[in-house]
């Protein structure tokens, strides 16, 4: 991913300001998916919902998840945003 590396730097500089920006830790985990890196997009999505369990977030992890086959522990987090935002 082009860029991807600084732009990951630049998320980690304003959560080491911010560490609890449930935005800011949903793109670092973006970047981490897109890049396949699964340990730290889950890592990151669990701490977003951790702070703010919307939609977005829940469904974030809930792919996450899914892409790894955890397909149990994906599919309750994926209904749960759907109930959420339908």
């Amino acid at each position: 991913m082009i860029g991807s590396d600084a732009r990951r730097d630049e998320i980690c500089h304003a959560l080491s300001a911010d560490p609890n920006n449930a935005g800011l830790l949903l793109q670092l985990g973006c970047l981490e998916y897109h890049s396949w890196n699964h340990k730290a997009a889950e890592e990151a999505f669990r701490k977003a919902v951790k702070i703010d369990p919307s939609a977005e977030s829940l469904e974030w992890l809930g792919a996450s998840l899914n892409r790894q086959q955890r397909f149990r522990e994906a599919l309750p987090l994926l209904r749960q945003a759907l109930d959420l935002q339908p």
